[in-house]
């Protein structure tokens, strides 16, 4: 049985259904997914709570809808059984959000909106451009590279980090380490932040780094919020009013009404909708990914983004 927690539409599950010919599939919320739900399951396609799964006892496959997978790192699986993630579902989604994030900001957009919404006519001043601009990609994976290849594809120079530093790619004037960020940070006209989240990345931006970055540059973040200090964030934006942020994700999260981000002009905040299931093209790649998983499992081939094992 393989038990499909994915919020997919039905015109979505032929392309499973042609991955496991005869095999039974049943559906469930991910969210209200319980024991009884994932006893008889082989094949699990979706984010069930990582509590259930040594309830799981015949699973051979989990195949998360997130290209994050943070929560799974510890779960409980029977031996044998592989965790996989959607890397590859969300690039084009979460990278144009990054493009807008920052073409937003330099162009002053949020100051616009709110102009419009007092029915104000008023000229911003001076804007930015990518063009000619030092981008600053952390994270230059499947998300931060769809960014990153939109940036050098309008003419900005383009820097990123990766846990290594072979293979270089073409859309990357440079390709540095992590643990080079204190080098790289005064060097940015912008940082996009694409990190998963773990030990070394948690409040990476606290206000001492932020404070490295130049007083005019943008930070926007499409990786996990607790990589960035929001406080500390809130703190330096006040200081350095030219300087501007898009967060799609934040910590807390959801960020509380009272915090003082919410007042800054110089902020655009969105809640965790950079990825998701909005657009068409990340359902169909998911969808994808994860048939390609099912067919591998069934016929013992590896597996594509495999987390563990």
């Amino acid at each position: 049985m393989i038990l499909i927690a994915t919020p997919i539409p039905d015109e979505y599950m032929p392309v499973l259904e042609a991955a496991a010919p005869g095999m039974e599939f049943r559906r469930v919320d991910h969210r209200a997914a319980t024991a009884e739900d994932v006893k008889d399951a082989e094949i699990i396609f979706g984010n069930v709570r990582s509590a259930l799964l040594p309830e799981a006892k015949k699973l051979k496959l989990l195949q998360l809808f997130s290209a994050g997978f943070d929560n799974y790192m510890d779960a409980e699986v029977p031996e044998g059984c592989a965790i996989c993630s959607a890397v590859g579902s969300y690039g084009v989604s979460v990278g144009e959000y990054a493009v807008t994030a920052l073409m937003s900001l330099n162009r002053k957009f949020q100051l616009y909106i709110r102009n419009q919404e007092k029915n104000l006519w008023r000229h911003e001043g001076a804007v930015k451009s990518i063009y000619g601009s030092t981008i600053l990609v952390l994270g230059a994976g499947s998300i931060g590279g769809a960014a990153a290849r939109a940036f050098k594809a309008m003419g900005a120079t383009v820097i990123g980090t990766r846990r290594s530093l072979d293979n270089k790619p073409e859309w990357l004037d440079e390709l540095h380490l992590l643990s080079e960020i204190d080098e790289l940070l005064p060097r940015a006209d912008a940082v996009l932040i694409a990190l998963p989240a773990n030990p070394d990345t948690y409040r990476l931006f606290d206000k001492a780094r932020l404070l490295r970055m130049k007083e005019n540059a943008c930070i926007v973040n499409v990786g996990r919020g607790n990589i960035i200090d929001c406080a500390a964030l809130a703190e330096v934006l006040k200081e350095r009013p030219l300087m501007g942020a898009c967060l799609d994700v934040t910590d807390p999260e959801p960020l509380p009404e009272d915090h003082p981000l919410w007042g800054l002009t110089n902020v655009i905040i969105t809640p965790h909708a950079a990825g998701g299931f909005a657009l068409p093209e990340t359902l169909r790649r998911l969808t994808n990914i994860a048939a390609e998983n099912i067919r591998n499992c069934l016929e013992g081939r590896p597996y594509r983004n495999q987390i563990n094992g």
